[in-house]
């Protein structure tokens, strides 16, 4: 029989926390790597996907209180960016030339509007960082925007773009970035929904994200989905997760027609535009998850995780049915 603290893990009761449906499908129960800096003390993960939207998910997922405590110690992301400002500036401009590709990508997907005659396009940069894709946007005339709790990464970015507190909300945006900040996010429905409302029509977004569809390609499960990473995504679910933001998904890294081949395995891409009101969902959202997680399993299984010394050796006395003074 089951331990009961296993239960919830199989039999989750709480509706989908992205479109609310009920009655979440069980796809995989695994042990989360102990060796990175954790948000939570649980000791496995369960991934959860809904039939309905698609969306996969960590479960249980870590409380606002967990994430704020863990992005704000000092083994968390913030105090890894550098207060020097020479090495600053180099990595802003390493990553003004890796968005600066990203941009021509997305101007081969969707017709952006130019600066002229002293009007510039506005552009949000929800979770910026240090600000790279703030200052691609920039060198081609943009008026630029960023949200970023972190307090180093948020004095480098302000050195050159406006920070904001939270989305405006008045439709005045021609852009939204979300570049690998929307698997962080406990609710990323809400949070669209308010990015979409700081968009005109006809606005754009880009969104990137780890990338599930390809987990047997890449092999990194712990990457796309822990304690940290909380949702994690296919073409499909984004379409979904946008259509309810009333937001078209345009085109995927993954789907035919993209302007060239994305280089990391890992990395899913998709543009959409804001159309109005909510978009209806994709038929079998959810079977693209299932096929990557059955293609990951037909694969060579996963590691076993590694015990110190001391408890391998406690572990194979006991199996033995040795004393601890016999030895190995």
């Amino acid at each position: 029989m089951l331990p009961t603290r296993v239960f919830p893990l199989l039999s989750p009761s709480e509706p989908c926390p992205v479109c609310g449906a009920s009655g979440p499908r069980p796809l995989h129960v695994y042990a989360v790597n102990h060796n990175k800096p954790r948000a939570t003390s649980q000791l496995n993960v369960a991934l959860l996907g809904c039939p309905r939207c698609g969306i996969v998910y960590s479960f249980p997922r870590p409380s606002d209180a967990d994430l704020t405590a863990y992005y704000s110690r000092s083994d968390g992301w913030d105090d890894r960016i550098t207060e020097d400002e020479t090495e600053a500036l180099r990595r802003v401009h390493k990553l003004r030339s890796k968005h600066a590709a990203d941009f021509d990508r997305l101007a081969a997907v969707v017709e952006l509007p130019e600066a002229a005659d002293g009007v510039r396009p506005r552009a949000l940069d929800f979770g910026c960082g240090i600000g790279g894709w703030l200052s691609a946007l920039r060198d081609r005339g943009w008026e630029t925007f960023g949200i970023e709790p972190g307090r180093r990464a948020a004095a480098i970015t302000a050195r050159e773009h406006e920070l904001l507190e939270m989305p405006p909300g008045d439709a005045s945006l021609d852009l939204v970035v979300l570049h690998h900040t929307l698997e962080h996010l406990p609710d990323p429905a809400g949070t669209l929904a308010d990015l979409t409302a700081s968009l005109r029509p006809g606005g754009a977004i880009w969104i990137s994200v780890p990338s599930l569809e390809t987990l047997a390609e890449h092999r990194d499960l712990d990457y796309m989905a822990s304690d940290k990473h909380v949702f994690t995504f296919t073409t499909a679910s984004l379409r979904s997760l946008l259509a309810l933001a009333g937001v078209e998904l345009l085109a995927s890294s993954l789907e035919p027609g993209w302007p060239d081949e994305i280089p990391n395995p890992k990395r899913l891409i998709c543009v959409g535009v804001r159309r109005g009101a909510p978009l209806p969902l994709p038929a079998e959202p959810l079977e693209p998850a299932l096929a990557a997680l059955a293609a990951y399993a037909a694969g060579c299984p996963e590691p076993a995780p590694r015990l110190p010394p001391s408890r391998l050796r406690r572990l194979v006395r006991r199996i033995r049915g040795q004393s601890p003074e016999a030895g190995l």
